[in-house]
């Protein structure tokens, strides 16, 4: 009866030293390797004060990168790092730009002009190459023959430009 007793003893003592081993290895890797996950907030279209105050319910942090243009109003956030949902680790800093004004720009007239050269003139404005059409022509090969918008016209930044390309004359 005595060595049953000492059998019982035994596997207790076994089993709370394994459980004791588990325990701690959970709480050392949960709390030395800081390992408390918080899933992003989706800041985009906030202003800086309800970004703030939505972080604020977290243990993450915002650090303000600058401004980027953007087709939403100034000063709301415009974009964000990391992408809202993603899960992050605790106190991590949570990159956002808010939105500048986007002053009009005025495009210079590309037509007649290699479309290399044109789509780096468009980019340097603020514009976002859209579209790239190429048809026959009596312009030299690569050159443009349009655009859409009409170059002199305002335009915001961030606008979409389409090209119409020359592919020489096929004759």
């Amino acid at each position: 009866m005595k060595e049953i007793n000492n059998v019982y003893i035994k596997i207790i003592n076994l089993s709370l030293i394994i459980f004791i081993i588990i325990l701690s290895v959970y709480l050392s890797k949960r709390f030395y390797f800081n390992e408390f996950y918080y899933k992003v907030p989706d800041l985009i279209g906030l202003d800086m004060a309800e970004a703030e105050k939505t972080i604020s319910s977290s243990a993450l942090n915002i650090r303000n990168m600058g401004e980027t243009f953007s087709t939403l109003p100034y000063g709301k956030v415009a974009m964000q790092e990391p992408k809202a949902g993603a899960v992050v680790k605790k106190s991590r800093n949570i990159k956002i730009w808010t939105s500048m004004e986007s002053p009009a720009v005025f495009l210079d007239d590309l037509t007649g002009i290699n479309y290399l050269d044109a789509i780096s003139i468009a980019e340097r404005k603020g514009m976002i190459v859209d579209e790239i059409t190429k048809i026959n022509s009596q312009l030299p090969i690569n050159y443009v023959i349009a655009t859409s918008p009409k170059s002199g016209e305002p335009l915001a930044r961030g606008t979409k430009i389409s090209f119409l390309i020359s592919n020489g004359n096929s004759n």
